[in-house]
């Protein structure tokens, strides 16, 4: 049987600190990521960098 692996990560302003959540993401490769405190509105959400983190 696999092992789920949730993970969760307080990123506090995904803008500044996206390098690390991306090293962080490639490094424990979770299955389900929770971030929290974001502070970006939706349209300043770095989607083209988060959609090619794996």
């Amino acid at each position: 049987m696999k092992t789920l692996k949730i993970a969760t990560f307080n990123i506090n302003g995904i803008r500044n600190r996206l390098p690390a959540l991306l090293a962080w993401l490639q490094r424990e490769q979770p299955d389900v990521v929770c971030l929290q405190e974001l502070k970006a509105a939706n349209q300043q959400f770095p989607r083209p960098e988060w959609l090619n983190c794996r």
